[in-house]
């Protein structure tokens, strides 16, 4: 981290980390250990990011990947707005499913299928690289630290003025949202237990494509809160937010309401 200029390390549930054996295995880093954020789960530490980047070796068609070379052209536009994470696991078996649907941005490190898995170590340098690289170039002349460069804004064609940059939201912002979205959509039976997971991740793409920025999450926030009024209006019942909507339950409560009442219009 610290050869590529990055210091906010933070850690989920980490194990001895300021052990003998982790110090001396950062020489000349060990502030970065010392100054480590340690968080309870992913989504706690990656809240106040605008962009989340999981890493895997993992593909799947309702997970499409990047090549890590092409990460630092997708960043370029959101870099100076504030904090990107880049996600990485466990060494051993990586990044879970509820891992990876918290990140906007899947990437992969071209390796030989033979083999894909990489040292993590290595994994973090070459990551760290191929985005440090591509940023530099596309910011000739301005030395990048922890990889912050000035906010780019956009010249607007018709008067020739440059516009303020227009950012995400935060990651914790657009988990809001799709938990509003997800627990909606099951209340109203649009979303079915068997297929679920690919339906809620589907969702979870467009909301990573869109890039909303706060006011535009707070505002379809606003609507999903009407379409459950309106609903519970016209059903005489009111629709509530699962306590356990989002990528740590995903509407387990609603699911098994609907399930329920699925096997009663049957019976």
């Amino acid at each position: 981290m610290k050869n590529m200029g990055l210091a906010d390390l933070r850690l989920v549930r980490p194990c001895r980390h300021l052990s003998p054996e982790a110090r001396r295995m950062a020489p000349g880093a060990v502030e970065i250990l010392e100054g480590a954020g340690l968080h309870e789960n992913l989504a706690d530490a990656v809240g106040d990011c605008l962009r989340v980047v999981g890493f895997t070796a993992r593909r799947g068609q309702d997970r499409p990947l990047s090549d890590v070379r092409e990460l630092g052209e997708v960043l370029h536009p959101i870099v100076g707005g504030g904090r990107i994470a880049l996600v990485f696991g466990r060494e051993d078996r990586g990044l879970t499913n509820r891992h990876l649907d918290l990140c906007q941005e899947l990437a992969t490190i071209p390796t030989a299928s033979e083999h894909r898995s990489l040292n993590l170590a290595q994994a973090v340098l070459l990551a760290c690289y191929e985005i440090r690289r591509v940023l530099s170039q596309r910011h000739q002349g301005r030395e990048a630290s922890g990889l912050v460069f000035p906010a780019q804004g956009k010249k607007d064609g018709l008067r020739g003025n440059v516009s303020p940059a227009r950012f995400p939201c935060p990651s914790a912002d657009l988990e809001g949202l799709l938990e509003d979205a997800i627990s909606t959509l099951l209340g109203i039976g649009y979303l079915r237990e068997e297929q679920f997971d690919r339906q809620q991740r589907i969702l979870r793409r467009i909301a990573g494509k869109a890039a909303l920025d706060s006011q535009e999450v707070r505002f379809l926030r606003g609507i999903l809160r009407k379409v459950r009024w309106w609903v519970g209006r016209a059903h005489g019942l009111e629709l509530e937010l699962s306590a356990h909507a989002g990528s740590d339950g995903s509407g387990r409560e609603q699911r098994d309401r609907n399930a329920t009442e699925e096997k009663g219009r049957k019976s």
